[in-house]
């Protein structure tokens, strides 16, 4: 699937493998793709993992796993 989205991506901008020279748009494209759309990923990461507790899964996991023990 990630494949699928760099090769669209890499056509809408033009880029042609036969081509050793490629356009403006081609090499911004691959420098957006191994920069700045990651950078972007990663930042959306961080804040919504800001939103995750934590402490209140452990807790959970931490019941379910008593719970379980019990029962064998």
């Amino acid at each position: 699937m990630s494949s699928a989205f760099v090769g669209i991506i890499m056509a809408i901008a033009g880029y042609v493998q036969a081509n050793p020279i490629q356009t403006d748009a081609s090499l911004m494209s691959i420098r957006s793709l191994y920069s700045l759309i990651p950078a972007i990923i990663a930042i959306l990461i961080i804040i919504l993992l800001q939103f995750f507790d934590v402490e209140k899964q452990l807790e959970n996991l931490r019941a379910n796993e008593s719970i379980k023990k019990m029962k064998f």
